[in-house]
C-alpha cells in the first residue's frame, strides 16, 4: 500500500528479453515476486516458456501463487514446465480471519484452486498461514483444521503441507500497535497435535524466532546494540 498503484513489468519489452539473456547461461529459472500469478499477462509468459521448454528443457520454480488467480491453463502450464510443487498463502481457514486481514478470497475459491492444481498432475501443495492474528479465537483454528482435512479427504494420495508462522506486527500497517499474541505458541502446539492425527504434514515456524522478528520490525535505533551484541 505504500507504493500504489499496482504496476506490472512489461512482458515483451522487459521480462522475455531478461529471460532470454539468462537462459544463455543456465536452464534454471525462478519466477519470483510478491504476487507472480497476478500479472495480467502471466499466461502469455507461460506460453513462451512452454515453447522454450520443448526445444531445451527448463527447470522452473515459482513463488507463492494467489488462489484467485489459478486457472486450468495456468495449472496445466506449470505442470508442463515440470513444476512439482505449488505454494499458496491462504493465511487461515477461517472466513472471519481472512476478512479481518483483507484477504478477499472465499473458501470455495481456495478449494477450487487447489483442486485445479492437483488435477493438472502437480501432486504437492504447500499452504501457508498464521496464528495470533488480532481477534483470532480457537474456533478459527478449528476452521483451518476443518478446511485442511477436507482438502486431504478430497485428494487422497496427494501431498499436503501446512506451514504456519506467528503473526508479527509491522510498522506502517493497520496492526502495527498490536503485540505478538501470547496464545500463539499454544496454538501452534494445538495445530501440531490435530494435524498429525489427520496425516497432514505441518511445518510451524519457531515462536521464539517470531518474537525476535517482532523486536526487529518494531524496534528503534536502540535495537542496534542488541544486534551487535548478538553478532
Amino acid at each position: 500500500y505504500c507504493s500504489l498503484p499496482f504496476r506490472t513489468t512489461d512482458i515483451k519489452n522487459s521480462l522475455i528479453p531478461i529471460i532470454e539473456s539468462g537462459l544463455k547461461h543456465t536452464n534454471k529459472l525462478g519466477l519470483l515476486g510478491a504476487s507472480v500469478t497476478q500479472h495480467p499477462h502471466f499466461e502469455e509468459l507461460l506460453d513462451y516458456l512452454i515453447e522454450k521448454h520443448k526445444s531445451s528443457p527448463l527447470h522452473v520454480q515459482i513463488a507463492s501463487v494467489r488462489a484467485d488467480t489459478i486457472s486450468k491453463k495456468l495449472a496445466d502450464g506449470l505442470h508442463a514446465l515440470g513444476v512439482k510443487s505449488v505454494t499458496m498463502a491462504i493465511e487461515s481457514g477461517s472466513d472471519k480471519i481472512r476478512e479481518i486481514i483483507n484477504k478477499k478470497v472465499s473458501k470455495e475459491t481456495i478449494l477450487n484452486s487447489i483442486q485445479t492444481i492437483y488435477d493438472s498432475g502437480i501432486n504437492s501443495i504447500k499452504l501457508y498461514g498464521m496464528v495470533g492474528i488480532p481477534q483470532e479465537t480457537n474456533d478459527d483454528l478449528d476452521e483451518t483444521i476443518k478446511l485442511l482435512k477436507e482438502i486431504k479427504t478430497r485428494n487422497k494420495g496427494k501431498r499436503l503441507t501446512w506451514g504456519c508462522s506467528t503473526f508479527v506486527p509491522k510498522a506502517q500497517t493497520p496492526f502495527q500497535y498490536y503485540g505478538i499474541s501470547k496464545e500463539a505458541e499454544k496454538r501452534l502446539k494445538y495445530l501440531t497435535k490435530e494435524l498429525h492425527k489427520a496425516g497432514i504434514e505441518f511445518k510451524p515456524e519457531s515462536y521464539d524466532w517470531s518474537v525476535v522478528q517482532g523486536l526487529i520490525s518494531r524496534g528503534d535505533s536502540s535495537v542496534n546494540k542488541i544486534l551487535v551484541d548478538a553478532y
